[in-house]
This record gives C-alpha cells, sequence and structure tokens, in this order.
C-alpha cells in the first residue's frame, strides 16, 4: 500500500466517522463500545458511556438491548467531593444512544416506575477524610425507613463473640453492618486489612467464620460453620489449588503470563482428563475444552 493510498483511506475514515458516530452526542465526552455477536462482525451490541469534566461516568447506554429494541439508560451522581451519591434505575429510551439531560432521566424514571419518587440507590459517606459510607438506602420509597447502616469501631473479638467460641485475642478494625431488617455483623481486619473474621452475632448465638493467611499475605484457610477451604499458590501467587469439605479438589495450571490454562476437578480426575482454555496475545479466550 503506498502513501497515496494510505492517505486516502485515511481521510474517507474521517469523513465517515461523523456519520457513523452520528448517534451519540458530539458536544459530549464518550467512549462507544462494541461487543460483536457475529464471526462476520455484521452484529453487535453497543453500549455509550457519557462521562463528565472531571472524567466520572454519569451516563451509561445500552443501545438497543430491549426486546423492543430500546435503549437502557443509567443515570449516575457525585456528591461534592466526587463520591458516588445516586445510582438511578435503568430507564428506557427511544433515543438512540443520544445523551439525555439529568433532569429528563429522573423524570422518566419516576414515571416508569409506577411513580415511585425514589428510583435510586443513595449513598452516604462520613464527614471525615476517610469518608467511608455510613448509610445505603435501596431503590424505592418502601427502603426509606429501613436504610444499610455501617459504623467503623475498633474492638476486641472478646466483645462480640461468644465465649463458647475461638475468638482472636487483641483489638482490631471492625465494620458493623446493619443490614434492612435490622441483622447485625461484624467484619475483623488486621493490621494488612485481611479480614480475619466476619459473620452474624446474636446474643450468644453466632454464625462466624475465620480466615487464615501465609507469610506472602495469601488466603490459605477459611473455617465456616458448615464447611471449610484450603488453598495453595505457586511462587507467582496464583492459586493452584482448591479443596473443600463436600466437593473434590480442584487444580489449575498457570502459564507465564498470568492466565489458567488447565484445570481439574473430581469429575474429569476420573476421566484422568484436564479442562483448557487458552487465551490470545490480549489475554482474551480463544478455545476451550477438554
Amino acid at each position: 500500500m503506498n502513501k497515496r493510498t494510505r492517505q486516502l483511506i485515511i481521510a474517507s475514515l474521517l469523513v465517515l466517522c461523523p456519520a457513523l458516530c452520528a448517534a451519540q452526542s458530539n458536544t459530549q465526552n464518550y467512549i462507544l463500545n462494541r461487543t460483536f455477536t457475529s464471526a462476520d462482525g455484521n452484529t453487535s451490541q453497543e453500549r455509550v458511556t457519557y462521562y463528565n469534566g472531571l472524567g466520572r461516568p454519569v451516563q451509561t447506554t445500552d443501545i438497543g438491548i430491549t426486546p423492543t429494541r430500546k435503549d437502557l439508560v443509567f443515570l449516575q451522581e457525585y456528591d461534592s467531593r466526587g463520591k458516588e451519591s445516586f445510582s438511578w434505575l435503568p430507564v428506557q429510551s427511544s433515543d438512540d444512544g443520544a445523551y439525555i439531560n439529568a433532569s429528563t432521566l429522573k423524570s422518566d424514571a419516576i414515571q416508569q416506575y409506577e411513580n415511585d419518587s425514589r428510583p435510586y440507590t443513595q449513598m452516604l459517606y462520613e464527614n471525615s477524610p476517610l469518608g467511608r459510607l455510613v448509610t445505603l438506602y435501596g431503590s424505592g420509597e418502601a427502603w426509606t425507613s429501613n436504610p444499610v447502616n455501617y459504623r467503623y469501631r475498633f474492638l476486641s473479638a472478646q466483645s462480640i463473640v461468644p465465649s463458647t467460641m475461638q475468638r482472636p485475642s487483641g483489638f482490631y478494625p471492625v465494620t458493623q453492618t446493619t443490614d434492612e431488617d435490622g441483622r447485625v455483623s461484624y467484619s475483623f481486619t488486621d493490621g494488612m486489612g485481611h479480614t480475619i473474621l466476619s459473620g452474624q452475632v446474636d446474643g450468644d448465638e453466632a454464625q462466624l467464620a475465620y480466615y487464615v493467611y501465609n507469610n506472602r499475605d495469601e488466603l490459605t484457610y477459611v473455617h465456616t460453620p458448615l464447611t471449610s477451604y484450603v488453598f495453595t499458590y505457586d511462587p507467582l501467587h496464583h492459586r493452584i489449588y482448591e479443596s473443600h469439605t463436600n466437593r473434590d479438589a480442584v487444580y489449575s495450571i498457570f502459564e507465564k503470563g498470568g492466565h489458567p490454562i488447565f484445570s481439574q476437578d473430581g469429575e474429569r480426575r476420573e476421566q484422568d482428563e484436564w479442562s483448557f482454555s487458552f487465551p490470545d496475545c490480549f489475554g482474551r479466550v480463544m478455545l476451550t475444552g477438554i
């Protein structure tokens, strides 16, 4: 291909691009993704994501994805610190991927969800440099008085876990979660941020899971009231062995790029077989089989 031919091709693409992208709003920042659904590339599913001036996604549209070939539009809003504060339920639209004003989307959402005044999930954060989530309201008016609440504390396991159960010594950062039904659960973490104990506690009754890590910060054991898990890793931190109390062990083999290419569960082992999954140079799965 000579230089002149390349120039003509580039010029043609520049002319055609506005026509191909006409459904999108050129006055907005956006990224258009196409996932091809046929080998010849003639059919695809398109998603366009619009961004605000700070690079945060504010509107995501799955074009023509509904059974009636309408769009599904998702609206996201942020507070003054840039944290997501409102996540609206999807709205059907016939705008073919074009950007829709936020006020129009909100009005359409209320109408499409049977005039519910709160067709969105709302997140509230603590007023501190950490900005941690403290309250989560589910979508719909029904959840207004029943949010999920989070508290961040520094406690000893002895103050929470019944004395009849195994309790780690010392004080730990704890996330206390109260769900919509008033059930309280706790999550203890160590100094490295690893969860070491989690579960629900109600008086002398508790449903707890214990987590154990090796000196390479790899999760090696999980013990729950019903079962236990054991994990083994290779020198590159790939999980190559996983066993479960009620299930046969699973073996995995990874290639140098970190992609799992062979795996074997109990059923495959009885047949002396392995499942395989080969990626291309971009890490995308291109061939699977047994």
